[in-house]
């Protein structure tokens, strides 16, 4: 196979993987998705002649911080990110970002939030 060819296709898979990775809804899948580009990106060292770079990058980027993410995930909840990300977006939101939030954030913080756009638009 063609070596340029074939730094092409993990160039693809690498950006495939890292798109996924960005527009994943969970925090679980998108942590996968990081250690996939972190595994393309040590089969490039490798085939480059950086070994043991290529093995250093597999072992703590694919490997280790892999493991470290998971094991917060499931310590703190997959949930707990979610809620974080609809109070911070929830400020400065429409209604149809709020409605998004809704089965993570309960209904009287959802209400103080519309209630603060609505006050903010008739201003």
């Amino acid at each position: 196979m063609n070596e340029a060819l074939l730094y092409g296709i993990i160039l693809l898979l690498a950006i495939f993987c890292a798109y996924r990775a960005m527009i994943a809804k969970r925090i679980l899948p998108s942590t996968l998705w990081v250690a996939c580009v972190s595994a393309l990106t040590s089969i490039v060292l490798y085939r480059l002649g950086a070994t043991q770079v290529a093995v250093i990058e597999l072992s703590v980027g694919a490997g280790l911080v892999t493991v470290l993410l998971v094991y917060a995930i499931s310590v703190t909840g997959d949930d707990a990110f979610e809620h974080l990300a609809c109070e911070l977006v929830g400020e400065g939101a429409g209604v149809h970002e709020l409605l998004q939030c809704g089965d993570v954030l309960g209904g009287d913080e959802i209400g103080r939030l519309a209630s603060g756009r609505v006050r903010d638009a008739g201003e």
